[in-house]
């Protein structure tokens, strides 16, 4: 899902997802957001219009932290050279697949 697929323009939102299992049949997808989904889909919607608004990186990263601050046991000495280091995989966040790498593919 992205801020782009989302017609925020009435009172009730509606989600066109850019794919979906009948779509060969030439069928349209519309999925109507109330004012409860709206509350709690909102603050994943400040953000670029293209971007995804529920990036599995963002979410481990905040899980991460999280963990982080309420850890009991010290942190040993190679787990802080690895924090300090970073992210050691170029491929760890990233997406596969060519249909995601396009912006101009989101339908408003």
């Amino acid at each position: 899902m992205r801020p782009c697929n989302v017609d925020r323009s009435s009172d009730v939102w509606a989600y066109r997802p850019q794919s979906h299992k009948t779509e060969h049949h030439g069928r349209e997808r519309v999925i109507y957001i109330g004012p409860k989904g709206q509350q709690l889909l909102t603050p994943y919607l400040v953000r670029e219009d293209v971007a995804f608004c529920f990036a599995p990186a963002e979410s481990e990263q905040l899980r991460n932290s999280e963990r982080r601050a309420n850890r009991l046991s010290p942190m040993t000495p190679s787990q802080a050279t690895r924090l300090r280091r970073g992210n050691s995989r170029g491929w760890a966040g990233t997406r596969a697949g060519p249909e995601f790498d396009d912006p101009m593919t989101c339908n408003v």
